[in-house]
């Protein structure tokens, strides 16, 4: 959440991290993060910070998924 709030103006709103409607599945735990925002500059390059933070040997069990037009909120 830090890389977010710190890459991201205060323009922008961080709604969550949320439980999904189905939180778990196969084992797996499912949350959910909202950004809303008009115009950000920082945006591409904050959320590829939060993707490589994925690939970090000690998160190897992280999964992250990044929906740039969700269509529904599930």
């Amino acid at each position: 959440m830090e890389i977010l709030r710190s890459g991201l103006s205060d323009a922008s709103v961080i709604l969550g991290p949320t439980p999904k409607p189905i939180a778990r599945t196969h084992n797996l735990y499912h949350y959910q993060i909202l950004i809303k925002y008009r115009l950000e500059d920082e945006l591409a390059s904050t959320l590829n910070q939060v993707l490589a933070l994925t690939q970090e040997r000690e998160n190897s069990e992280l999964r992250l998924s990044i929906d740039h037009e969700p269509q529904q909120f599930l």
